[in-house]
């Protein structure tokens, strides 16, 4: 007699352990992490910032009041920044608490990844999958980063999740319940970040194609509600931004690329730039062990292939769940502008593969699937805190390259007292600090971000990166703040204004230098 599959409440409740204890490791990490955000962290920081006075300030009793909280963030969406904002309230203001949002959206993605592995495969599949997707680096390190990306991870799958469940449900009630969870999801997942439309736009099109070609017009009604259900999540706040939106493209994507000097499309780097980055995203013992698994399934050297009891789903949901990956893969390769944690959210997704592939290993072997998530979790915590053995740093390095994420032991940067002091010499006043030299460690978002932090009263703005402005900065700004040691430097292309700046700073009267600090390193 074959085993009866565990229930949801069970598996939830496994979920809800495995959850526990990341968080309690990530926890621990943060507490111990003394860096500061960088530019992008830092402008995400303060945007949420933004919101979180807002709901606390505004008049939600009158039309004015939701309008200027749809027009906080012209830029990115603001869903991510809503939660924090949310997480704010609970926990008060800070770089260390915003990092909970991430947390609650990695509860989202192990329930969606679950999910969507148990209706394809099996609950075995779907818990294997939840588990991989915790010791993924990639998504490790997004984790701990205050990005947008890991939340529009979780809400991409649970995006895919409901569109999958929609095109198998049997009765038409559940069929309009999934489509309107998906029309709802993929709303939230593009007011996170705008490009979540590139991983969900092959498998939507599959879903639209087969629903038009089989004459299935109740299933057309179906999408047509997601779509509504879509746009409703968006209008409040395109209906003040889209202007914005037309601008995107070209700032974010096509000048970018130009400044980080990203492989062009018609080279053979940008189309594997994503296939080399593997071992680093899932790591070597992730990757290896499940796919050798499924090569000897597909031979026939491991069980399962013959069965009746579809343990290794269909081929047509294989080749539906091949679909998401191959096609975020191919449209996310001819995006000029590359970065690893671009294309985070078809992780998940591999991850599903690689658990079936473990999943081969358990009917004959068991302990291959033990040995190999037991390694893992091994070099997950060799990758995140320190350990002085050279052995063990070798098998981290090796079993997942580029992996390791140190919490920053060094001195606290100085941003904090550059704040305290301009805002005690002008107690009464709003101040506005130039910088120059801009950083990932010292620049204008991380002296704005710690400014709101001191009651908003603090702002930072990059200056010298125009010759035309050289002068007006410095007639009409009190302040400003130089760097001698220029690692990575922003704009990279401008250093002679900047030396330009510093060398006229010097030999003002008017200005003084008003304290050194030591920078770590």
């Amino acid at each position: 007699m074959a085993k009866k599959p565990s229930s949801w409440g069970q598996d939830l409740g496994r979920i809800g352990l495995i959850w526990g204890l990341a968080m309690g490791v990530a926890i621990l990490w943060v507490l111990l992490d003394r860096r500061a955000p960088a530019w992008d962290q830092s402008e995400h920081l303060s945007q949420a910032m933004n919101y979180w006075w807002t709901l606390t300030h505004s008049n939600w009793l009158s039309a004015d009041g939701w309008r200027h909280l749809w027009m906080l963030s012209p830029k990115y969406p603001p869903v991510f920044y809503l939660v924090t904002a949310c997480v704010h309230i609970l926990l008060g203001p800070g770089a260390d608490q915003a990092l909970f949002a991430n947390g609650l959206f990695a509860l989202v993605l192990l329930i969606a990844t679950y999910g969507l592995g148990r209706h394809l495969f099996s609950p075995q599949i779907g818990l294997l999958a939840a588990g991989i997707c915790l010791l993924m680096p990639r998504l490790i390190h997004l984790g701990l980063d205050y990005q947008l990306d890991y939340a529009v991870t979780a809400l991409i799958v649970v995006s895919f999740w409901c569109l999958t469940v929609w095109q198998d449900a049997p009765s038409r009630w559940r069929q309009w319940a999934w489509i309107l969870g998906f029309g709802i999801s993929l709303g939230l997942a593009l007011m996170t970040k705008q490009a979540a439309v590139l991983f969900l736009a092959v498998p939507l099109a599959w879903a639209t194609l087969t629903t038009l070609l089989g004459l299935q017009w109740v299933r057309m009604g179906q999408l047509l509600l997601g779509a509504i259900a879509t746009v409703a999540v968006m209008l409040p706040w395109l209906s003040v931004n889209w202007v914005f939106q037309f601008s995107i493209l070209e700032n974010t994507n096509v000048r970018s690329a130009q400044v980080e000097g990203d492989p062009l499309l018609n080279t053979f780097a940008a189309w594997i730039y994503y296939w080399q980055d593997l071992p680093a995203a899932v790591s070597w013992v992730l990757l290896l062990v499940p796919l050798v698994g499924l090569v000897l399934w597909f031979v026939g050297l491991l069980p399962g292939r013959k069965s009746a009891l579809n343990r290794d789903g269909t081929v047509a949901k294989r080749s539906w769940l091949l679909a998401y990956i191959v096609g975020s893969y191919l449209l996310w390769s001819a995006v000029v502008n590359k970065d690893p944690r671009y294309i985070a959210p078809y992780l998940p997704m591999l991850a599903i593969f690689l658990a079936w592939g473990l999943a081969c290993w358990w009917r004959r072997w068991p302990w291959v699937t033990i040995a190999t998530l037991a390694l893992s979790v091994l070099v997950v915590e060799l990758n995140l805190f320190p350990l002085s053995l050279p052995p063990a740093k070798w098998v981290a390095t090796t079993l997942s390259p580029q992996g390791r994420l140190y919490p920053y032991q060094g001195q606290p940067l100085p941003q904090p007292e550059l704040v305290d002091q301009v805002s005690q010499a002008r107690p009464y006043q709003i101040s506005t600090i130039g910088g120059l030299h801009s950083t990932a460690a010292i620049n204008q978002h991380t002296i704005s971000y710690y400014g709101k932090l001191k009651d908003y009263r603090v702002y930072g703005r990059q200056v010298g990166d125009r010759e035309s402005l050289l002068e007006k900065d410095l007639r009409s700004l009190s302040w400003f703040y130089a760097q001698s040691k220029l690692d990575e430097p922003w704009p990279p292309t401008k250093k002679g204004l900047q030396a330009e700046m510093v060398r006229q700073l010097e030999q003002r009267p008017e200005f003084a230098k008003a304290q050194t600090w030591q920078l770590p390193g």
